[in-house]
């Protein structure tokens, strides 16, 4: 079937929790958990090869990072790296030559992958930041058989995640 692009836009919105150690006076180290709502769903139709149509649809996600940052004053630079874990379903439906109907096939699943990313952190008052990410996401491959004879299709599911967000510091 080729190589289709189907990348698109969704709303993400979540909660995160972590520790950092201030290393030294400039260098941070930290752990982070989160969890968010990852609204994608996308769904390409190739009208040129007998109607096929991809769907991809991300319902959530999850990452468990590293971080490492540097302070400039009242502001946090940072890299961050980890585990990811995306709730994704893979749909190929191709045009069956013989009911000739559309025959739906998918694969559905939590997939387990890999997250690099960065961003800025800046303290705004008292014991609160905000903070301003990139993550890149990739959940690896997903393979879906096609109804017609020997065809494989399949799905490489990576995810840019930009995001903002409001920290509140526990503790000292």
């Amino acid at each position: 079937m080729g190589e289709l692009d189907i990348a698109h836009l969704g709303a993400t919105g979540g909660v995160q929790a972590g520790f950092n150690w201030q290393a030294s006076p400039s260098w941070v180290a930290g752990l982070e958990a989160d969890f968010g709502h990852l609204g994608i769903e996308r769904t390409v139709q190739q009208w040129n090869d007998q109607g096929d149509a991809l769907e991809v649809k991300a319902d959530w996600y999850g990452t468990i990072r590293g971080r490492l940052g540097y302070t400039t004053g009242p502001s946090l630079l940072y890299v961050t790296g980890g585990a990811a874990f995306v709730n994704v379903k893979n749909t190929f439906s191709s045009f069956d030559d013989f009911s000739r109907s559309s025959v739906p096939v998918e694969s559905s699943k939590t997939a387990t992958g890999w997250t690099l990313g960065g961003g800025i952190e800046t303290m705004l008052g008292g014991n609160w930041s905000a903070k301003a990410e990139y993550l890149y996401i990739d959940a690896g491959d997903a393979f879906v058989n096609g109804a017609r004879f020997f065809e494989k299709v399949s799905f490489e599911n990576r995810f840019h995640i930009y995001r903002a967000g409001l920290n509140y510091k526990l503790g000292g």
